[in-house]
């Protein structure tokens, strides 16, 4: 007789499909970390784990199509040369705080920048360049500026070793 409660076997297909898409799962987040190295990065006195985008294809792609970032992740993007990067939100389905900053010291900061809606032509996005230039722009979950009270001036810190 069979109970209610008892444990019902399950058939060889349906195991044998959730171990693929376990196995793809694990893979694909395996590829992103592999994608992407990562650095510490200390804003207002707090640590972020960031994820480097130094190449023209990871600058690209930067966070667009990513799950909502954690309250101490972040994506650090190096540039070349010192200039006043623009960028724009394709992509992305979560708002964020962009972060510019050049020699250790912040130059200018976009707080609370909305995601764009994927149905409106990309022409019309919108354009967030900084005042000043710089070489490395931090994004950081929006509301980051405002909680830890980050200005213009203040101090970057990019830890590569501990």
């Amino acid at each position: 007789m069979k109970m209610p409660w008892q444990a019902q076997p399950i058939s060889g297909g349906v195991t044998k499909w959730i171990l693929i898409l376990g196995f793809t799962a694990f893979a694909a987040l395996y590829i992103w970390g592999r994608m992407y190295d990562s650095v510490e990065v200390e804003l207002g006195g707090e640590r972020f784990v960031a994820r480097i985008a130094d190449t023209v294809d990871k600058r690209a792609k930067g966070l667009g199509g990513s799950d909502p970032l954690g309250q101490h992740e972040a994506m650090i993007f190096v540039f070349g040369t010192s200039e006043s990067h623009t960028f724009w939100m394709k992509g992305l389905t979560y708002p964020l705080d962009i972060i510019w900053f050049n020699e250790g010291k912040i130059v200018d900061i976009a707080p609370r920048v909305p995601p764009t809606n994927p149905e409106d032509p990309e022409s019309s996005y919108p354009r967030y360049a900084p005042r000043f230039d710089a070489k490395y722009v931090i994004e950081v979950p929006s509301g980051t500026a405002d909680r830890l009270k980050l200005k213009i001036g203040d101090p970057v810190k990019v830890i590569l070793e501990e």
